[in-house]
Parts: structure tokens; sequence; C-alpha cells
């Protein structure tokens, strides 16, 4: 059994050194042609704005991230509700939220200083 995995692999290995066209395989270095040094640079301008950004923007960012986070977290229990009547799964999603919140909204105790 090994020897017919070995011999698919090295079948591999020489159908893409073969379709490598100009000769461009591992190991083999291509030159620095203005075409590709312009590429290499924008790529690194691309990626240095994107950090840049992303460190400007990551107070703001960051209850987004925790948004996204809770929805992939409850996915599986809204698709789960689709499948109940509508007012079990209302019950089902309300409930908890107000256990979280801390009760309906508004009955919280408040210290008023005279």
């Amino acid at each position: 059994m090994a020897a017919k995995v070995r011999k698919k692999v090295l079948t591999l290995a020489i159908m893409t050194d073969n379709n490598n066209p100009a000769g461009s395989g591992y190991g083999v270095p291509r030159p620095f042609t203005f075409d590709r040094v312009v590429r290499i640079l924008f790529s690194i301008a691309a990626l240095l704005a994107a950090v840049w950004l992303i460190d400007i923007l990551k107070s703001v960012l960051l209850p987004f991230l925790i948004a996204w986070l809770v929805a992939y977290l409850l996915e599986p229990f809204v698709q789960y509700n689709k499948r109940l009547p509508r007012a079990v799964s209302f019950t089902h999603l309300t409930l908890p939220t107000k256990r979280v919140a801390g009760g309906s909204g508004g009955g919280g105790r408040v210290n008023k200083e005279t």
C-alpha cells in the first residue's frame, strides 16, 4: 500500500514539474523584473495601510467584533428555533436576554442621593 502512495506522489511531483512553464519551479529563483517589484511594493503598501487603518479604528471595530462573535455563537440556537412555533421560539430567545440584561428593562433599583 505504501508503494502505491509513494508512486502517486512521485507521479504528481513529476507532473507538476513538467507542467510548470518557464522552468520557475521550487528552488529556481525568478528574476526581479520591474513589474514584479512594483507588485511587491504595492502589496507591502496595501498591507501597511490595512494595519494602520485597523490600528486607527480598533476602538470602533471592537464592538463589531464582539457582536459578530455573539451572532456566530448563537447561530445554531437560532437555526434550532426556526423549527419551533413562533411563540415558543420568541420565549426561548427573549427570556435569556432579559435575564442577562437584568429584568424587564426599567425595574431596577436606583439610588437617589438628595
